[in-house]
């Protein structure tokens, strides 16, 4: 058939393309591109545009460049007579794809043929290089070619450059561009002023875009549903949606129909601003106006009803969608579920998911992370974990917001062990993390002070290339500046001067805040010096912390003449600079100067706010004075202000600083009560429990924080690890460690201090010393406190291998041995009898300028004296003198004991009776040590004749002393003579201790003196240790029975001191 000579109808292109599926199918057919060439240009001719745009699609997916197909296509073009508009067809297709080079060729080859593009065809270009943001400058350089080609423009195509003038920001340039368009005979319509429009109200012009309006309307132009739409929308995000329901009326007036995205954008509007009961009538005028609401109207409805709490009208809307046939999708449950979760109601969040399931639909990550996200803000981390689980069980792959509420969950509860863990299997899942989630993991760390973390993070992120916000740099200088490195963040500011962001007055508040915290305040005023050159001005909070350093300081002379010259500067002084100022001078005790001050701020206009009360209420509780305090607590809530978490904190701390656990009780029960509890509340109450060896009481105190939703920190479980440390139970102090750790806290100095005394107490020295390695592991440095509890324990089992093995330790980690640890290791030293190396020790510590106590020196006396070494013990006894460690007197007695202890009874006696003749006047305990001596080898009336020397030194005989002679004249059958002691003991008003009793029923026992019985056995039951029973049985019998007694509480006594200790 000749093309050339025949026009061509639908039914000539529906036969070629059924020869070319027949030629397709043929084996070994080759020329396909030229025969699909030709086959296009005669859909062309046909008029079939579609059918020639698919052709066209699959030439172009052959792999063919566009100037190889422009060729096949001109060499079939000149065979079939065909029109330009084929290649028009060809760089529609190629924007269709996205392929802007593609159609940029096309256009430039039909130039060189002769051809003319259609305006149709440039128009779409520009329209597809506007997509490309970045390529916005390009749209002139096309427009000035279109402009060569000779090809005229139409509306379109000025609408199009309008768009980039308002997209390039050129509003004003835009305004001018209508005017010229006008100018040169192109008639605007209402697409070219909703454009500008559009621009107007995003930028807030509503005047100029309400006057582009009545424009408009003067020139005859209607303005459509559209722009009303976009005045709607706008008022609506900026919660002004009762303008943008006048405005929807004036619409009607001006017999405008609005359609459903009007109703849509205003519904939203009202439900942001939780008025859903006016979004109600929307959707009834929706209805009345014969407009159907759509699941968009419906979504926003039940959103508007969740944010309110009214679930149960959320959920009629939900069941009204079903009615009515409105598919129900991911967003309508999603919007049910997120206000569930906003509410608490995770039970009910959950159970949708479950619904879904049985409704055929398939919950999408958003679903997922909705719910996760909900379980995390209400602290439970593990539900949310399974939820996780749950939803990569079910095929849904997590996305970074997912994974995003996950890591600041486990941030918000401090367990930053699981947010880098889920930071991992994030970026195992090829998932970046963003700088969003960067700046939640550098928060958390700064917020548990591990700077070094937050900082080694910062590094990482900047190697990524990656910036961080003025916000998260500024909480890392806090944080440097909260560890006390204040020249780290000094350099830190200045390198984020050098790259950004720029310093701003927070950033340069914290150092200042930082200076203050210290009590350095010429630090401080010249940091203030630099701000101020800088051209920042300081703000209240600026001022606040120079004030807080001068008070820290103890400067408060001078806080009171800086508060002067802020009296002098406008809207600086507030309640918070007042405050600052009365916390300084109830730190210094100056509580009658801090009410004074009180009234002068009354005075001058400045009102007590809460924390003013609460300052008042923590000085007077410091100070012991619970009266004024709680008087102040009543006088605070009489005058309408509601104590908070510190109030009542601080008042509890006084009740029990004072033994007053009871009232602290009924004051913890009132903070429940009225929903102000926090964990440091609990902290105080069971810290106040376990001092006082209630420790049931705060083991219940521990159990109630999860049911009032709060979560154990730290500090909780230092508590109570301490508390079973200090009573020996180191199974329970394990236990809690270990729970410390799963919850995500990592240990603390004070963790380990308690364990250690906890493992060394129970002779568990040895895994002691491993928990130490394990401590220097992990970077956790200990203290002089560990190593002394540690070097204490070998010492008592005189292990010197290990206690020298510690003190080398501590000199390798820099914590310099101190007194304690001197002493501890003398003694240890002393126990094992090597004396030379004591004394070595001693003289090492002079020089080391290391004091030792005067227990070392009596030790080491001791021991001299039992190796018969008298001239070291008495060269001992001088030193210890200039040294100035204790009294003449003290160092004499310390020799007489230490010779009285090596039974050099005699030569104790002859510095005993120098000491006299001297006017000295030994201790009580070196009295106590010569007659329990004198007792031993039977001189009891030497004994008893040292009794008469106390009384006449002017001393008295103490409950040791008696007891120490009463078993002396027992042990030697003089049980009359023992018994009248006990009687002058009495008499003096001692009370004599079990000891007494103990030995004078065994002397009694051994020889049964029925009156001496009975009295004895009356005198104890008098003192409740024994009861009124079994009075019916002989003296002997109860006798028995009662000592069998007594050492029953000797060894109860005992354990309740170990564990005390």
């Amino acid at each position: 058939m000749n093309y050339k000579l025949s026009s061509l109808r639908t039914v000539h292109g529906r036969l070629a393309l059924r020869f070319l599926n027949y030629l397709s199918k043929q084996p070994n057919f080759k020329h396909m591109t030229q025969y699909l060439s030709i086959t296009t240009h005669i859909l062309v001719k046909a008029k079939m545009y579609d059918e020639a745009k698919e052709l066209l699609r699959n030439l172009t997916k052959l792999g063919l460049g566009p100037k190889l197909l422009f060729d096949d296509l001109m060499h079939a073009y000149t065979k079939c007579n065909s029109n330009p508009s084929t290649f028009d067809l060809l760089i529609r297709v190629y924007i269709n794809d996205g392929l802007l080079g593609s159609a940029f060729e096309t256009f430039r080859l039909m130039k060189l043929r002769g051809f003319s593009p259609s305006i149709y065809s440039c128009n779409a270009i520009l329209s597809l290089i506007m997509k490309k943001k970045n390529k916005i400058s390009l749209v002139w350089l096309f427009f000035e070619e279109i402009l060569t080609c000779g090809i005229c423009p139409n509306v379109g195509t000025f609408n199009i450059l309008l768009n980039a003038l308002c997209i390039e920001g050129k509003i004003d340039k835009a305004g001018k561009f209508i005017k010229k368009m006008e100018e040169i005979g192109y008639t605007p319509t209402s697409v070219t002023y909703n454009t500008l429009i559009d621009k107007y109200i995003k930028k807030e012009r509503f005047k100029d875009a309400f006057k582009l309006l009545e424009v408009m309307g003067l020139k005859g132009i209607k303005s459509d549903v559209c722009t009303y739409n976009m005045f709607i929308n706008s008022l609506c995000k900026k919660n002004n949606s009762s303008d943008a329901y006048l405005l929807l009326k004036r619409m009607k007036k001006r017999g405008m129909k609005p359609n459903e995205v009007s109703y849509n954008s205003l519904a939203n509007g009202l439900c942001k601003e939780g008025k859903t009961a006016l979004a109600m009538k929307v959707l009834d005028e929706m209805l009345a106006h014969d407009l159907v609401p759509n699941g968009i109207t419906y979504n926003t409805l039940i959103d508007g009803h969740c944010r309110k709490g009214d679930f149960q009208r959320a959920l009629r809307l939900l069941d009204k969608m079903e009615a009515l046939e409105i598919e129900l999708s991911e967003v309508s449950y999603g919007a049910l579920m997120n206000g569930f979760c906003k509410a608490g109601k995770l039970n009910e969040a959950s159970n949708l998911l479950d619904i879904m399931k049985q409704k055929g639909l398939n919950a999408g990550c958003i679903i997922y992370t909705i719910l996760i996200d909900g379980y995390c803000k209400s602290g439970q981390f593990h539900e949310a974990l399974h939820i996780l689980d749950k939803m990569q069980g079910s095929g849904i792959v997590p996305d970074i917001v997912t994974y995003s509420s996950l890591i600041n969950g486990s941030c918000k509860l401090g367990r930053v062990k699981y947010a880098k863990a889920i930071l991992c299997k994030m970026q195992k899942g090829g998932l970046s993390p963003n700088s969003i989630i960067y700046a939640t993991l550098i928060h958390s760390y700064c917020k548990l002070g591990k700077v070094l973390e937050a900082l080694k993070l910062y590094l990482h992120i900047k190697k990524r290339g990656m910036n961080l916000d003025l916000i998260t740099c500024n909480m890392l200088v806090a944080a440097l500046c909260k560890g006390g490195m204040l020249q780290e963040a000094e350099g830190f500011v200045a390198h984020m001067g050098r790259i950004g962001p720029s310093p701003g007055l927070v950033t340069f508040d914290c150092i200042i805040d930082g200076y203050c915290n210290r009590g350095d305040v010429l630090g401080a005023f010249a940091i203030f010096d630099d701000v101020v050159k800088i051209g920042h001005v300081p703000g209240v909070f600026t001022y606040t912390s120079l004030l807080k350093g001068l008070c820290k300081s103890g400067n408060l002379d001078e806080a009171y003449g800086f508060m002067d010259k802020l009296h002098t500067m406008p809207l600086v002084l507030d309640t918070k600079v007042y405050n600052t100022l009365l916390h300084g001078i109830c730190k210094a005790g100056k509580l009658e100067e801090a009410v004074k001050f009180c009234n002068d701020m009354v005075q001058n206009n400045i009102y007590p706010d809460t924390y003013t009360y609460t300052i008042l209420i923590n000085g007077f509780c410091k100070e012991g004075k619970l009266v004024p305090a709680f008087m102040l607590f009543l006088s605070m809530k009489d005058r309408g202000f509601v104590p908070n978490c510190v109030t009542y904190t601080c008042l509890i701390d006084g009740l029990i600083k004072e033994s007053q656990l009871k009232c602290a009780c009924y004051l913890h029960k009132e903070m429940r009560a009225n929903g102000v509890l926090d964990i440091v509340s609990f902290n105080v109450m069971i810290d106040g429990f376990s001092r006082a060896g209630k420790l049931q009481r705060a083991d219940k105190l521990f159990s109630a924080i999860l049911q009032t939703g709060l979560y154990p920190n730290r500090v909780t479980y230092n508590i109570l690890m301490h508390a079973y440390a200090k009573r020996g139970l180191v199974s329970k102090s394990l236990y809690l460690y270990k729970e410390m750790v799963e919850s995500g806290f990592a240990p603390d100095i004070l963790t380990y201090n308690a364990l250690t005394l906890s493992l060394s107490d129970t002779g568990m020295a040895d895994i002691g010393l491993k928990l130490l390695e394990k401590m220097i592991r992990g970077n956790v440095n200990p203290d002089h406190s560990i190593f002394n509890i540690l070097i204490k324990k070998f010492s008592d089992k005189c292990d010197m291998k290990n206690v020298f093995k510690l003190v080398t330790v501590m000199n390798n980690l820099g914590v310099l041995p101190d007194s304690g640890t001197f002493t501890t290791v003398l003694e240890g030293l002393n126990r094992k009898g090597e004396f030379q190396e004591s004394c070595k020790l001693l003289h090492a510590m002079l020089k080391g300028e290391v004091l030792p106590n005067h227990r070392s020196y009596i030790t080491l006396i001791n021991g001299k004296c039992r190796e018969g070494d008298i001239q070291g013990a008495f060269r001992l006894k001088e030193e210890m003198e200039k040294l100035g460690l204790v009294p003449r007197d003290v160092s004499e007695s310390a020799i007489v004991r230490g010779l009285c202890k090596s039974q050099k009874l005699e030569e104790a006696m002859l510095l005993f009776d120098n000491m006299l003749q001297m006017g000295l006047v030994p201790t009580i305990a070196t009295f106590t040590t010569l007659i329990n001596a004198h007792c031993k080898e039977g001189k009891l009336a030497e004994a008893l004749s040292l009794c008469d020397v106390i009384e006449q030194c002017g001393m008295n005989l103490d409950v040791v002393t008696y007891n120490v002679v009463i078993t002396g004249l027992c042990n030697n059958g003089c049980i009359a003579v023992a018994f009248e002691l006990y009687e002058e003991m009495k008499r003096k008003g001692l009370w004599p201790n079990i000891t007494t009793y103990t030995v004078l029923i065994e002397a009694l026992l051994k020889g049964i003196d029925q009156s001496k019985g009975e009295l004895l056995l009356m005198d104890i039951r008098e003192r409740g240790l024994i009861s009124h029973e079994n009075m019916n049985l002989g003296v002997h019998e109860r006798l028995v029975r009662a000592l069998r007694r007594l050492n029953g509480l000797r060894r109860c006594k005992k354990m309740t001191l170990y564990g005390e200790k």
